[in-house]
């Protein structure tokens, strides 16, 4: 465990002992008694995904936190999961949002730009996957041609496609009278981010960025944490990109 948190502070620049850890889908906190544990102790296996938190307060050794820490409340969890949603899970949201905008050109041709956004959105994202970037929902806008209006269409469909799988899901239990669920409101994303040097490590503005691509069409090494704890990389085109993050 010693190990881990040293290099996660090396790519990250959390220390050691403001690190939250958590592995597994859906994600729960290591504890571990001591620094000398080994994951495979700790229930972290082979190809696991690693979450990392960063804290205010002090938390190591973690077995002495709260039980209650890192625990989340499923609707929350469940809301965030949504903004969280990686660029390959979205492709079968991008159909059923072409699909409804192509049903409301039939009423009103005039917003028959809405499908060419949907289609051009899909077009990019698909080729940043090609590049092996993906980012999640809630940083798609980053990506050079997809815009706000884009991604909120695409948490409706996601949204949409939860609450058919909930509502089939509760069909299949039974039926409790008297009493009236309430649905929570939906979790606004949010996240931080950093440009990345060449190194790897964290650059406090443009100029320090690792670039690529050619003159007038740059693009920016930026790293993402999303308020989950799920961090990732990504390219920020240079439209995008402020001087300093």
């Amino acid at each position: 465990m010693s190990d881990l948190r040293a290099h996660v502070a090396q790519k990250t620049g959390i220390s050691a002992d403001r690190q939250l850890l958590k592995v597994g889908v859906p994600p729960k906190l290591l504890r571990e008694a001591s620094a000398d544990q080994c994951l495979t102790d700790l229930g972290c296996q082979s190809r696991d995904t690693l979450i990392v938190e960063e804290v205010t307060e002090v938390l190591l050794p973690v077995s002495s936190t709260p039980k209650s820490a890192g625990r989340v409340p499923s609707a929350k969890l469940q809301n965030e999961n949504v903004g969280d949603a990686p660029a390959s899970d979205l492709l079968p949201a991008f159909d059923r949002a072409i699909a409804a905008a192509r049903e409301h050109v039939k009423l009103l041709p005039e917003d028959k730009h809405q499908v060419w956004a949907l289609q051009r959105g899909k077009a990019v994202v698909q080729e940043s996957l090609k590049r092996g970037d993906n980012i999640s929902l809630s940083a798609l806008h980053t990506l050079k041609g997809v815009g706000h209006w884009v991604v909120q269409e695409l948490k409706r469909h996601l949204d949409t496609s939860l609450e058919a799988e909930s509502a089939a899901s509760a069909s299949k239990r039974p039926r409790v009278t008297g009493s009236r669920q309430s649905i929570a409101p939906p979790t606004p994303a949010s996240f931080s981010w950093w440009y990345l040097g060449r190194d790897g490590k964290r650059a406090g503005d443009r100029n320090s960025a690792e670039v690529s691509g050619p003159l007038g069409a740059e693009q920016y090494r930026v790293c993402i944490l999303h308020s989950s704890g799920r961090m990732e990389r990504a390219w920020l085109p240079e439209a995008k990109a402020p001087p300093r993050c």
